[in-house]
């Protein structure tokens, strides 16, 4: 065992050569390209280096030799699998270079030794090597980067499916009947979590208020503003009498006041009205829902068009109201945009015509809708898509 070439250098080499004249040619040639090298005359000892400091390559003799090279190379495969192996061979090594070619060895070069050729051949698979182990370590930390991420993503679905369980818990309950009007409606969210939102219930004084919504964005930030639209919904029906609403205009701005208040980062559109069921008159109001509300009958279907501004976005905002008296029996069919993503229309005007020929033609329930929008079909919705039908039967 024997001398170390430089220190500043570019790696060890393990020579084993049973020449001594040649092992010296190799050490000088190596040493002087900068490289530490040490030094074995038999393969126990070559072993034993390589198990207490592994090389960056091995350069092994076999002309000549006292030992079982291949039994060598064999054995340096399963202590360092990766260890670039350098076999020098003699005129007479031919059967034996072709098994160790097979036993894993990485290049060859026959004696006498050309040194620019030696040191090409160990510079090569030094930077092979470094390269395969560099490679061989971003692998691992991408493999460990994936797992992280695949945990966060069950970790983020798991909590996406509890806050989808709670979101539908928030909803009413479809379909939901009082006096002669039946409510029914269906929500497709793109992701996990939907923001639109539908609500429905029954003041003291008997009238029937509903609202769609539909906030900006997609996932959970627009999902956590739903459960705010319940909050204040539920708030709206407890404390009617006092907030001191004269009509649905009236609604809509305190629905802007408390989200401006919130100072959030979304905004939502909303469409609400107003049913009292003895005068058969409906007040409604828009915040720049769209597609507006189709009223449907016997005698006419078209669409309630009626402005304004979206809740959340202006300080002061005001609302129209508008108040129909509505036929004996009708039914109000309301959508989220997100119904126009879904069309093979090419313009919004013919997508428009098309979900008002689509009620015109009978189609305003909800099994009905979903069937020939083709919903069931839709396997990755781009947005959230709300359908909610409001049926009189007088």
């Amino acid at each position: 065992m024997g001398a170390r070439g430089q220190d500043d250098g570019r790696g060890d080499v393990l020579v084993c050569d049973p020449t001594t004249e040649t092992r010296r040619l190799i050490e000088a040639t190596l040493a002087s390209a900068g490289y530490r090298v040490s030094e074995a005359e038999g393969a126990d000892a070559c072993l034993q280096l390589i198990s207490d400091v592994p090389p960056e390559a091995f350069v092994l003799n076999v002309s000549g030799t006292q030992f079982d090279p291949l039994g060598l190379a064999l054995r340096v495969r399963d202590l360092a699998p990766d260890l670039p192996v350098v076999v020098l061979y003699g005129p007479d090594d031919d059967v034996l270079v072709r098994s160790l070619l097979q036993a894993g060895a990485s290049d060859f070069m026959s004696l006498p030794v050309a040194e620019p050729l030696l040191l090409h051949l160990v510079e090569r698979n030094v930077m092979l090597r470094s390269h395969l182990r560099a490679m061989g370590e971003k692998e691992a930390d991408l493999e460990k980067r994936n797992r992280t991420l695949d945990d966060n993503l069950r970790v983020l679905e798991r909590d996406q499916q509890a806050g989808f369980r709670m979101q539908q818990s928030l909803m009413p309950q479809t379909p939901y009947t009082v006096g002669g009007v039946t409510f029914s409606h269906y929500l497709r969210p793109s992701l996990i979590l939907s923001g639109d939102f539908i609500d429905y219930f029954e003041l003291k004084d008997g009238r029937l208020l509903f609202f769609i919504a539909d906030v900006s964005g997609h996932g959970a930030s627009s999902a956590f503003v739903t459960v705010l639209l319940k909050s204040l919904s539920r708030r709206l029906l407890r404390e009617f009498d006092s907030l001191g609403f004269t009509g649905t205009a009236s609604m809509l701005s305190w629905f802007n006041q408390e989200l401006l208040a919130c100072e959030l980062e979304q905004h939502s559109t909303m469409f609400l009205a107003m049913f009292d069921e003895s005068a058969s008159t409906l007040q409604y109001s828009n915040a720049a829902h769209f597609p507006a509300t189709i009223l449907s009958s016997a005698e006419a279907t078209d669409y309630l068009e009626i402005g304004g501004l979206p809740l959340g976005l202006y300080k002061g905002a005001s609302y129209e109201e508008k108040v129909v008296t509505l036929p004996e029996v009708c039914s109000l069919v309301l959508f989220s945009d997100g119904v126009f993503e879904i069309m093979s229309e090419q313009t919004l005007r013919a997508k428009e015509e098309a979900l008002l020929e689509t009620v015109r033609c009978g189609c305003r329930d909800i099994d009905g809708l979903i069937a020939q929008l083709g919903l069931a079909e839709v396997v990755d919705a781009p947005d959230d898509i709300a359908l909610f039908t409001v049926a009189k039967a007088g």
